[in-house]
């Protein structure tokens, strides 16, 4: 019950950074996030798939640490929006997958807690300005950077896929390749309602198997079927609210692969 409760924060969390995006920020934001997180959630997922990968990934955190820090105190130093963007994405896909691999329980709350207030705290004390956004970015992409450099594994445990480089291309391809071209058919408002919407809805279907991979709850497939049905009843309930029926095609599309390659690729 806790690993959901902490999920949840997650998860809500993430979607609430979308939220509050500032307006004239939302075409670079969410064109340098999806693209960041598609090319590197590709290679992070199949490293954490393999025991000899993983293992010998332990070498190299330090290093990873070092290339993330350096690039992200320079997007301070230029005031590059777009680089921190894009090393925010990396390093909360790269600290999410450490931490939930290689760390302990208490760790895990730890890290998923910590972001989530982070995200909190802005929403209470920060109006949704350029400023006021950077500072959130800025405090979890510090907050990710640290747990990865404080984290000392042991061992790291495999993803539990039949199929790695399928599930990897599949699912990376449809949720952050969609992500990426809805800005080309939507935009300002509706685009951020859009993206709220898949990331709703495609988390709905993903996190049941992201669960079930990290081997640390039990899923079954009727779960995930219920998850399929929820995302594609939000997908329809967005058009008729939001507009754009190409927006709603692409989703609905989106969903309909995504369920099927988790059905092929994970052990349910």
């Amino acid at each position: 019950m806790l690993n959901l409760i902490a999920y949840f924060l997650t998860v809500t969390s993430n979607i609430l950074v979308i939220v509050f995006v500032p307006e004239r920020l939302l075409d670079a934001f969410v064109t340098y996030y999806a693209g960041a997180s598609m090319i590197v959630g590709t290679g992070v997922v199949y490293i954490f798939s393999s025991d000899a990968f993983s293992q010998v990934l332990k070498r190299y955190v330090r290093k990873t640490f070092l290339a993330l820090a350096f690039n992200f105190f320079l997007a301070i130093v230029v005031s590059s929006f777009e680089l921190l963007v894009t090393i925010y994405a990396i390093s909360i896909l790269a600290s999410d997958y450490y931490v939930t691999q290689a760390a302990g329980s208490r760790t895990i709350y730890a890290y998923r807690l910590s972001l989530a207030i982070s995200t909190f705290i802005f929403l209470l004390f920060l109006h949704a300005d350029q400023s006021a956004f950077t500072w959130l970015l800025t405090a979890r992409t510090v907050l990710a950077l640290v747990f990865i450099l404080f984290i000392k594994a042991d061992r790291i445990t495999s993803l539990n896929l039949t199929s790695p480089l399928r599930y990897i291309a599949g699912t990376h391809l449809v949720y952050f390749g969609s992500l990426a071209l809805l800005p080309w058919i939507s935009s300002g408002i509706q685009l951020k309602n859009w993206y709220v919407t898949y990331q709703v809805g495609y988390s709905a279907l993903l996190k049941i198997a992201d669960f079930t991979i990290r081997q640390q709850v039990l899923s079954e497939k009727n779960l995930l079927s219920g998850a399929a049905v929820f995302s594609m009843i939000s997908g329809i309930g967005a058009a008729i609210i939001f507009g754009n029926c190409l927006a709603m095609v692409l989703y609905l599309f989106g969903i309909a692969l995504l369920y099927l390659i988790v059905r092929a690729s994970v052990r349910l």
